[in-house]
């Protein structure tokens, strides 16, 4: 009883399956003439729209190399201070700590060497001059 059953289940998937393959193979014939009378090409209508086959053509701009890099601007050191927690510097009569922009020059470091600034990404050191008669000793004026 069991062995008919299981005969009887395999005959229909059998007779199932022919048909469902009979109606896509007719299916796919009637799709087959609809291309045989539109000539056999497929051809893309964008209305408009971009190709999605076609490479794009990008266009690379280069940056402009300067050939001579700009002066540092003019920058007058007054003094400096160095040794605490936050060293500071007067610069064009501004009082400036590291980190800070004063036309268009960053200031990186202060220490007894100098200032240290960058500008397009070049550093500088800047000094303080040594304005004459400071260094020298001071002189009584009674004698």
């Amino acid at each position: 009883m069991i062995l008919l059953r299981k005969r009887i289940i395999r005959v229909l998937l059998i007779i199932f399956s022919g048909l469902v393959f009979s109606l896509y193979g007719q299916h796919a014939c009637e799709a087959a003439a609809q291309d045989d009378k539109a000539g056999g090409i497929t051809e893309y209508k964008s209305g408009g729209l971009r190709d999605p086959f076609q490479q794009d053509v990008v266009e690379i701009i280069e940056p402009e190399i300067q050939a001579e890099p700009r002066p540092l601007p003019l920058l007058e050191v007054q003094g400096m201070v160095w040794g605490g927690r936050m060293p500071q510097a007067i610069i064009n009569n501004k009082v400036v700590k590291i980190g800070d922009m004063i036309e268009g020059v960053r200031i990186a470091a202060i220490d007894k060497g100098g200032i240290v600034v960058f500008f397009d990404n070049q550093p500088h050191t800047l000094s303080v001059p040594v304005k004459k008669g400071l260094s020298e000793p001071i002189e009584d004026q009674n004698t």
